[in-house]
């Protein structure tokens, strides 16, 4: 992970994808998931999402900030 190497000074860019919290859900099933090919996979490529859209995700899912609504 390019995040990882201390050696330089570079500032590595998590780039936070701009989706739905179903568009989620399902990047997070497919990330998870052992199997290639699945039916929540098929769903986001028919939505539009590229396959290297897919693999960068899983291999960033566990720093990827999650906002949620909050009432004090």
């Amino acid at each position: 992970m390019p995040f990882l190497n201390t050696a330089t000074n570079k500032m590595f860019i998590l780039k936070v994808p701009n989706v739905t919290e179903k568009e989620r859900a399902l990047f997070d099933l497919v990330a998870t998931n052992n199997r290639s090919k699945s039916k929540e996979l098929t769903q986001l490529i028919k939505l539009g999402f590229k396959q290297k859209e897919i693999e960068s995700y899983a291999k960033v899912i566990r720093y990827v900030p999650r906002y949620v609504e909050a009432i004090f």
